[in-house]
């Protein structure tokens, strides 16, 4: 697909892609799906989501496949990371919505970290910095790896980031070429500038990679209506901004987002939500929405059809090549090849979105266009 155009991997850190994911079915399974040209180029933060429920009474005689206990869940949740990062690629991990302790249902986070995720493994603790001290787990885990992600909002943007940067990375004996900062502006993309940033690291070519994440993604459809509607990137458009207008000789920082969700986490409804499909341009999030799928009322699962095929018709559709999530989305433009789930639907969003914004990060003016005229000329595979 995409990697024959991308060729070999650019220099500059900063083209280093840092998609936010939470630790859900449909993100391990975009992470599975992209191609190895773009999973080396990005450095994604896996973040634990503390849901596990207690199974129900087994309903048949096969194995159970949920997690039975919250140790299983952790250790799922771990071993995943590590499948999900391939030689020669970086993630983060991150327990934020665990607390700033890092223990939930009993169990200390990190020591679970540190005891079952191989240390060759580069998968980098992510932590904010106010609870970077807080775990003695993490610090030995800081030290054994001799890698750390600090995170930190817009909030501690001032003349004391420096030093209590440095302050943490003297307890987590991590030397700060080996630290990794991500400034977390969650909806508010354009609240601090690059300009700042770099003021307040003082030298921020002394760390391995400064990272500036944000998403303004709602956190449901409900504003939307039936149809198709643009939600701007505002994210994209502000960092690409402060990019080119970053003088000659400053740091160039990178960029994360949330992909296709929001940038405030809470559990998803138990209530099925509208047969809907999120799609990625250059400057927005396209919403095709529909109704909530009933089937006594005449409208199921197969409204995605009716999305696919407005989609694949419009000239912003990256075309079948473009991704496994192109391909899926011109795969379901046929009944034939049925109408794929909910999970599947925001599996195809995430893994466009991701190879899409990789190619975004490749070319010279920020624009995908290359890429998709590229794609578009390829030949579609074979639906499966």
């Amino acid at each position: 697909m995409i990697d024959a155009l991308l060729g070999d991997s650019p220099a500059g850190d900063w083209r280093v892609y840092v998609p936010m994911l939470r630790a859900k079915a449909s993100e391990w399974k975009a992470l599975k799906q992209l191609t190895p040209g773009v999973r080396h180029r990005i450095a994604p933060i896996l973040e634990f989501i503390p849901d596990w429920k207690e199974p129900g009474a087994a309903t048949g005689k096969g194995k159970r496949r949920a997690p039975q206990t919250p140790t299983e869940y952790i250790k799922r949740f771990l071993h995943s990371c590590a499948d999900a990062t391939p030689s020669g690629t970086r993630s983060f991990l991150s327990f934020g919505p665990a607390g700033s302790d890092a223990k939930w249902s009993g169990i200390d986070l990190w020591s679970e970290f540190e005891s079952q995720v191989p240390p060759q493994a580069r998968i980098i603790p992510l932590v904010d910095l106010e609870a970077a001290k807080s775990s003695p787990a993490l610090v030995s885990v800081a030290r054994l790896r001799g890698e750390i992600g600090l995170r930190f909002t817009g909030a501690d943007v001032g003349p004391m980031l420096a030093s209590r940067i440095a302050a943490t990375l003297h307890v987590l004996g991590v030397a700060a070429a080996s630290a990794h900062l991500i400034m977390d502006l969650k909806d508010q993309p354009a609240a601090i500038s690059h300009a700042q940033l770099r003021v307040a690291l003082g030298d921020a070519d002394t760390f391995a990679s400064v990272v500036v994440l944000g998403g303004v993604f709602p956190q449901d459809l409900m504003r939307y209506g039936q149809g198709v509607t643009p939600e701007s990137r505002e994210e994209w458009k502000v960092w690409w901004q402060e990019h080119v207008a970053t003088p000659p000789g400053e740091r160039l920082l990178s960029f994360g987002d949330y992909t296709t969700q929001c940038a405030h986490y809470r559990p998803s409804p138990e209530v099925p939500g509208s047969v809907s499909l999120r799609y990625t341009t250059d400057e927005a999030i396209l919403v095709f929405r529909g109704r909530q799928s009933n089937g006594g009322a005449g409208l199921g699962h197969e409204q995605m059809h009716g999305h696919c095929r407005l989609l694949v018709n419009r000239p912003d559709y990256d075309g079948a090549a473009f991704s496994q999530g192109d391909q899926r989305i011109h795969c379901w433009t046929d009944p034939g090849n049925g109408t794929g789930n909910a999970m599947q639907w925001r599996t195809a969003a995430i893994v466009h979105h991701m190879t899409h914004t990789v190619a975004q990060l490749q070319d010279p003016v920020g624009s995908s266009v290359n890429a998709r005229v590229w794609a578009r000329r390829q030949p579609a595979a074979e639906c499966s």
